[in-house]
């Protein structure tokens, strides 16, 4: 398809073409480089704390750095010190290990699976660490220019929508956002982001165009390769689609499919050729679906600003709590006992596991469709308010992709679903280290809009200090355009608004079946007694519940309880806290408690409960003036038709009540 003209000499093409990259663009650039680099490093110098994950599964990168190659060792204890080093949270002193300490004789093994999907990053830190000593703070340079490069990307891509002057502001917000800043010591985390903001400004420039065959081929190739190299985190992959569908059906001029197949090609060839280990372990298993059966739970749900109905999806953001569940899953459903968790602290990792991982979670989608399209939508509200504009930053994505549209209809489409696209992502485990670079979306957007009021409203001397936008002309619009830059955008929230609701009304249905079905199944009724405990509280312990056979074992393994209440006139309470408290040997226990408001029927709670040597439940407790508010305790035995073992609470006219999570006025507590 062709581009559109507009009045003025040259047409609305040729405005593009004046506020191309040239001399002053390049030195701008290297500064913001330089600057970004030097704030990264002075950031890091002064922080007490570095928040890096899995610091503990960094025993390659000590080896590599060592020079005994990126292998694992047997046993962490048989390299004194090695151990504090690897659980060492202080970079402000330089903290290191001594390779002196790696015995001759230290036995060795392959990289587990976890190490092989990081070999990139584990291998960057074991060559820095072979030139530098192996100590953390010697990252610190690293990671500062990795915060450069994100800066200077970041430029680049502000330069598609913005002349010299605003794509310069808003990169220096980049260089100095506490929202980037603070995630630089989350290195795992953060290295991503200049590959991911590179990314964007690959997907501008094919959509600018046009090009000739020859530079689409190798913008095809310079794609594949970032997002290849730029497998220091697996979640980079979530940009292919979109390059693809740009290659293939956004690129300006008529439309030649055996070029940009053929584009499609190279940019997967480069891509498999610089990212071959990690895509070769990834294909031996990953932590996907893991990640998104934890990223269903409350603490997620919370950042997004939504609040459940009378059922939550889990209550803690930890692995082991999400391994329990699949494990339980995949026992008490599909009647698949996994390998038992001793073997390998990273179990979740394995084909086997994934395999009951994603059909957990395709259970979720097929009773819960309204509350995985809330969470993207959340997402994208909630991302939208991370850049300039505080409240109702989707009103500037919509007015961007409107104005867009205004000059063709391609921008504004590729914009309407790669935006909504990679701003809906980070719903699937909803953090402020995840979506970060996403911010850069809405930059772009207010950016865009306002470089093109200063140009349009200030004539030639707005065009000379500020440079002229291409997508944002400033002498004219398309004639004809105003109904496209009305229709996509309104067309857009009224499909995403018919969709949530249709969605909400299968899902209303689809619970109430479900509940009446928990309510409709056989019961065992459990006796307990009852365990003084101080501060006036007390548990309720049983002598046949839970129904572990293998309870002496590590495997996590899963029941279901009904507790009932009584009505509040009938103990005299209006509100039960209930305790479900686990004897645990690891940092992350289960207990969860629970506030139940009683009504003028009997109500339900309903709750899973895990048990395994390491994590074993004990009871529910509560304050020794509500015991008499326990109507009856009841286990609930699996079947198939209870796919999910939910936590429900259901009270006096639930069946009324939405049934399905809503939105929540007020800006989302999104935590780092």
């Amino acid at each position: 398809m062709k581009g559109t003209s507009g009045a003025g000499s040259g047409g609305w093409w040729a405005l593009w073409r004046a506020g191309s990259w040239g001399g002053s663009d390049w030195a701008v650039g290297l500064l913001l480089l330089l600057a970004g680099s030097l704030a990264g490093f002075f950031y890091l110098r002064d922080q007490a704390n570095a928040a890096f994950f899995w610091k503990f599964e960094f025993v390659p990168a000590v080896m590599l750095g060592c020079g005994h190659g990126f292998v694992d060792i047997d046993r962490v204890d048989d390299a004194p010190g090695l151990r504090e080093f690897m659980q060492r949270q202080v970079v402000r002193k330089v903290h290191s290990f001594d390779c002196a300490n790696l015995p001759a004789d230290v036995a060795v093994h392959p990289p587990n699976n976890y190490q092989r999907l990081h070999v990139y990053l584990m291998g960057l830190v074991g060559l820095v660490w072979q030139v530098t000593g192996v100590h953390w703070a010697a990252l610190n340079p690293v990671m500062a220019l990795f915060h450069g490069l994100t800066v200077l990307f970041a430029y680049g891509f502000f330069r598609l929508g913005c002349g010299r002057l605003v794509a310069a502001a808003l990169a220096g917000w980049v260089l100095v956002s506490s929202q980037f800043l603070w995630q630089l010591k989350m290195y795992r985390d953060y290295i991503k982001a200049p590959f991911l903001v590179g990314l964007f400004l690959v997907i501008g420039l094919l959509a600018r165009g046009p090009w000739s065959p020859r530079r689409t081929l190798w913008l095809a190739v310079a794609g594949g390769v970032l997002t290849g190299t730029g497998l220091f985190r697996v979640d980079l992959n979530i940009v292919i689609p979109v390059v693809i569908l740009t290659l293939l059906f956004f690129q300006p001029g008529d439309w030649q499919w055996r070029w940009n197949l053929l584009a499609v090609a190279l940019y997967l060839a480069a891509y498999g050729v610089a990212g071959y280990p990690v895509i070769r372990a990834l294909a031996e298993g990953g932590t996907n679906h893991h990640v998104l059966v934890t990223g269903l739970g409350n603490p997620y749900m919370d950042n997004l600003h939504l609040e459940n109905g009378p059922y939550d999806t889990g209550y803690m953001d930890s692995d082991h709590y999400t391994e329990s569940r699949v494990r339980g899953y995949s026992e008490r459903y599909l009647g698949r006992l996994q390998p038992p968790s001793a073997d390998d602290p990273n179990t979740w990792i394995f084909p086997a596991y994934q395999e009951v991982a994603r059909a957990l979670f395709l259970e979720h989608m097929k009773l819960l469709p309204a509350d995985l399209l809330a969470r993207g939508l959340a997402s994208l509200l909630a991302v939208a308010d991370r850049g300039l504009v505080k409240r109702g930053g989707v009103a500037v994505l919509l007015a961007a992709v409107a104005a867009l549209t205004w000059l063709e209809w391609r921008l504004g489409l590729l914009a309407l679903l790669a935006g909504g696209y990679f701003l809906c992502y980070p719903a699937l485990q909803f953090n402020m280290r995840h979506f970060f670079p996403m911010i850069i979306l809405p930059l772009w957007a207010t950016g865009f809009l306002l470089n093109g009021a200063l140009v349009w409203g200030g004539g030639a001397l707005a065009r000379r200090w500020l440079g002229a936008a291409g997508w944002f002309p400033p002498l004219s619009l398309p004639a004809g355009g105003l109904w496209r830059a009305l229709v996509l955008p309104a067309g857009s929230v009224v499909v995403l608004a018919g969709t949530l609701w249709t969605a909400r009304q299968w899902q209303q249905a689809g619970l109430l079946r479900y509940f009446e079905a928990l309510d409709r199944t056989p019961i065992q009724t459990l006796g307990w007694r009852e365990v003084p405990l101080p501060s006036g509280m007390v548990r309720l312990e049983f002598d046949d519940f839970p129904r572990f056979p293998r309870a002496v074992t590590r495997n996590p393994q899963e029941d279901y309880l009904k507790v009932t209440l009584t009505p509040a006139a009938d103990c005299g309470q209006q509100q039960v806290t209930l305790t479900y408290r686990y004897a645990t040997e690891a940092t992350e226990g289960f207990t969860r408690r629970v506030s139940v408001t009683l009504g003028q029927e009997p109500t339900r709670q309903m709750q899973p409960v895990y048990g395994a040597t390491w994590n074993r439940f004990l009871g529910v407790e509560l304050p020794v003036a509500q015991v008499r508010c326990i109507a009856a305790l009841q286990r609930i035995p699996p079947g198939p038709h209870l796919p999910l073992f939910l936590p429900v609470t259901l009270a006096s006219g639930w069946r009324e009540a939405p049934l399905y999570q809503q939105f929540r006025p007020g800006p989302a507590p999104v935590s780092h």
